[in-house]
């Protein structure tokens, strides 16, 4: 008899905690629901050029008309579309079949906000039909950061020549 005593409230206090634990359980899942946010992040700097300084394109370099020995100019604009400054290094690419660092006598980059100019002409790198030109880190405040390239052909070069610029945002741990 002492044995079914016993058991009795064990068995009840086993069933209430049964009946608290599926209420309380009722009650979480009603009353904490789960949400989600997504986000689609795009890249923080758009590039433009221009031939003329006013007409500026973010998918093609404009067609300019040059001779051997001469200089063309390429006007840039670069767009922080972040709400914070954004530092970058730009590459900017001349292809043409055939080409070498020789073909092109100087290449200046001005980054029209903090510097009055930089040759960049020392940083030519060929791959393939490829002449690749890197800038130092530039920072870009928040709106538009205006630039140019000046590239001057060697005397006795001929040929289709494009100019390709991108701008790689650093990466900081």
């Amino acid at each position: 008899m002492k044995n079914k005593m016993f058991g009795i409230p064990v068995a009840l206090f086993v069933i209430g905690l049964l009946v608290a634990t599926s209420a309380t359980a009722v009650l979480v899942s009603y009353l904490s629901n789960t949400t989600t946010a997504s986000t689609d992040v795009s890249s923080p700097l758009k590039h433009y050029m221009s031939a003329d300084g006013i007409t500026y394109n973010d998918t093609t370099a404009p067609a300019l008309t040059a001779f051997g020995g001469e200089t063309k100019t390429v006007y840039l604009k670069v767009t922080d579309l972040a709400n914070v400054a954004i530092t970058g290094t730009p590459t900017y690419s001349i292809d043409s079949p055939g080409i070498t660092c020789a073909d092109l006598t100087l290449v200046k980059y001005y980054d029209l906000t903090t510097n009055p100019g930089v040759d960049i002409t020392a940083t030519c790198v060929v791959t393939g039909s490829t002449a690749a030109f890197t800038i130092a880190p530039v920072t870009f405040a928040v709106g538009d950061s205006d630039g140019k390239i000046e590239v001057t052909f060697a005397p006795a070069v001929t040929g289709t020549y494009t100019l390709t610029g991108l701008v790689t945002p650093l990466v900081t741990p």
